[in-house]
């Protein structure tokens, strides 16, 4: 497993939604637990290798004591068989990885894919909360306005036409309020 493999994007932008963020998330937590079984079955690796290569030691000693035999070594076919299928059981054992550096580095790189996964995921869930409470409050609003059209026009005469101060336009000529800004 390589860095390509871990896309776990937490980028939001402007033209996402909360469908295109659950669809990434979806997406995202399907990666993270087939990473985290990848995981699990690498560690598991720790107890299994050590069952694995402990039967093929006793068979690699034998062929070694036929080898040696004087009898046994004349058939070289056979000897030759057996120890092309030893050395592809002791391949298998290692699972493919090369060297334990290359099993302890593809360990390290799918916890990192996982951890990466998790991250993106929270940051996503996250944005796409936000993103459903604007949403929400936005109809809540629209719906309060269209429900109470009425006070929502009196709000906005107020705020654009306040009442004047007390005392004003008591007198014999009548001028507007001055010192009040309709805006």
């Amino acid at each position: 497993m390589d860095a390509c493999d871990c896309a776990a994007d937490d980028a939001v932008g402007d033209a996402d939604t909360a469908a295109t963020l659950s669809a990434r998330i979806a997406r995202y937590t399907a990666d993270v637990l087939r990473d985290t079984a990848c995981f699990v079955s690498l560690d598991g690796e720790l107890t299994a290798l050590p069952q694995r290569t402990a039967k093929i030691g006793p068979d690699a000693a034998q062929l070694l004591t036929d080898a040696a035999d004087p009898v046994v070594s004349q058939d070289v076919v056979r000897l030759y068989a057996r120890l092309l299928v030893l050395r592809r059981r002791i391949h298998d054992a290692w699972r493919g990885f090369a060297t334990v550096t290359a099993y302890v580095e593809c360990l390290c790189m799918v916890l990192l894919c996982v951890l990466r996964g998790w991250r993106a995921i929270a940051v996503l869930k996250g944005a796409r909360a936000e993103l459903v409470c604007t949403e929400e409050s936005l109809r809540a609003a629209c719906l309060r306005k269209r429900n109470q059209l009425v006070e929502e026009v009196m709000a906005v005469y107020s705020r654009l036409c306040p009442p004047c101060p007390p005392g004003h336009g008591q007198g014999a000529e009548e001028e507007p309020c001055e010192d009040v800004d309709p805006a």
